[in-house]
């Protein structure tokens, strides 16, 4: 990824050269997407991937998992799945037998916990600490948000990306594990939020400026709506 220090929030300018793309859940299935980013002819010197969804799932696919999250013009969020793995690290390295317990807890997810060196797991953990916790796109204040999650319900975008930014534990809930309860209104202060797909959600949900990106390796093309039309 371009950022080498974690910020919580990320801001990009829109993109007026290439194209965006955004990708849900790719659960490990990295070969399957850098095979549709090749056959999209993905340029990173004009486009952009952006990823709401989960990325770890099994000991082969952890080099791979590296590889992407680290491949220019990729932009990764941090999902629920990546903090479990963070808090399991946040006092040091696990002991071997503690691993092997804990690594069932993530299901396939957590395989390689009890696969992988101590030189693996470091790698993908310091690669984690660099993901976002949402994203904004756009010139003078965000046009288009992406998160993992959700924005909690009655929050305007610039608030909760504010909150981020302080550590509320409302808001990081949000973003990492998205609301039980259906969204009903629009979040005001961006026209449209893409999320990572919630099997709870109904599709109806899409009234509002909510954009679900469904899991698998297909990239969603999208343009950010022109200056101006941010709703607030």
């Amino acid at each position: 990824m371009a950022n080498t220090t974690f910020q919580t929030v990320l801001n990009f300018p829109a993109n007026r050269q290439g194209r965006d793309f955004v990708v849900g859940d790719v659960c490990g299935e990295f070969e399957l997407l850098f095979r549709q980013m090749s056959a999209l002819m993905f340029d990173p010197s004009k486009d952009r991937l952006f990823s709401v969804g989960h990325l770890i799932a099994s000991s082969w696919s952890m080099s791979q998992c590296i590889r992407f999250v680290r491949h220019p013009g990729v932009y990764a969020l941090r999902t629920n799945i990546e903090q479990q793995l963070l808090d399991l690290f946040e006092e040091g390295e696990p002991d071997e037998a503690y691993l092997a317990d804990v690594a069932q807890t993530f299901g396939e997810a957590g395989a390689w916990l009890a696969e992988s060196s101590r030189a693996q797991r470091a790698q993908v953990v310091d690669a984690m600490r660099m993901l976002p916790l949402a994203i904004g796109i756009g010139d003078r204040q965000p046009q288009v948000g992406l998160v993992h999650g959700s924005v909690p319900v009655g929050m305007a975008w610039p608030e909760f990306t504010s909150r981020l930014a302080k550590g509320d534990e409302e808001s990081l809930s949000a973003a990492l594990w998205g609301n039980s309860k259906i969204p009903n209104e629009p979040v005001v202060g961006v026209n449209e939020v893409f999320v990572c797909y919630t099997p709870g959600w109904a599709l109806g949900y899409e009234r509002v400026n909510i954009r679900q990106v469904m899991p698998g390796t297909a990239l969603q093309l999208f343009q950010p709506a022109p200056v101006g039309l941010v709703k607030s």
